[in-house]
Formats: structure tokens, sequence, C-alpha cells
């Protein structure tokens, strides 16, 4: 069960991929890392170098998350284990509905996700496999197959 969380994580890391597939999980988890309050009025968009993009519904909440950064930037560290986000750039946009009943997977690290025996919804491993690099498919084909093979996908 550890054995493919192993060997992807040691192929992530060898080829440079293992901090974005962190950063993004920042991305796709905001919801919980933030917590219901802070996240349906803002939306994690993205990372570039470091620094995580944090679209906000307006100027009151704007400032209100600004005052929290250093808050929000320790969770983030306890939630993933690793300090990949070093600042967060918040700027006000239109925010997408969050479904406070979906489900949602409580994971903290990369690792726990491909190596607890539990559902993982396909979005997570598409999100990850989209930061392989283009130029082998073959193995992003095959490490995709294995993945929904070994784990059961929610449909």
């Amino acid at each position: 069960m550890n054995q493919i969380g192993s060997l992807l994580n040691k192929w992530l890391k060898n080829r440079g991929y293992y901090k974005k597939v962190q950063q993004q999980q920042v991305v796709v988890y905001w919801y919980d890392i933030v917590g219901d309050y802070l996240a349906t009025s803002s939306q994690a968009i993205k990372v570039e170098s470091g620094v995580l993009w944090v679209k906000v519904k307006n100027s009151t909440w704007l400032y209100h998350l600004t005052m929290l950064k250093s808050q929000i930037i320790r969770k983030i560290y306890y939630y993933t284990g690793n300090n990949t986000i070093k600042d967060i750039y918040f700027f006000l946009g239109e925010i997408e509905t969050v479904n406070t009943d979906q489900e949602k997977e409580e994971t903290n690290t990369v690792e726990e996700s491909f190596t607890k025996d539990k559902l993982i919804d396909p979005g997570v491993i598409s999100e990850w496999l989209n930061y392989l690099p283009e130029d082998q498919p073959q193995f992003k084909e095959k490490l995709e197959r294995l993945l929904y093979k070994r784990y059961h996908i929610k449909g």
C-alpha cells in the first residue's frame, strides 16, 4: 500500500515536481484549510513562486484576510507539513459558490493522500497528474491507470 505513494513521491522529487504538487494541494484544499467562514468569501486560485493568489469577494474581506495572513500561512504549514507557501496575495474578484455539504477528503500531505486506503476524488488525481511532464505520456497514462485501479474512486 505504501509502495505506490513512496514510488510516486520519489519520482516527483527526482523530477522536481514534488514541491509544485504540494503547492497545488493548498489550492485544492483551501476550503478545508481555512474553514467555512473564510472560504465562503475567498477562493485560492494559484501558486506562483511560493506566493498563493487568493481571490476575495470585497474590500472588507480583503482587509480582514490581509490581517489574518500570518495565521493563514501558519494553518497552511500545519495542514501540509511544509513551508512551500511563503506569502499570500489577496485580490478582489467574483467568488465561485462553495457547496458546504460537499464531502471533503481529510488528508494532510501528498504522501497520505496516496497511502491511505480510502476514497480519493478523481479530480485530485487529475490535478496532480497535470504536473507530470508532457514528454512522458506513457508513464502518465500507466500511473493514472494504476492509481485508479488501486484506489476506490468516487463516482
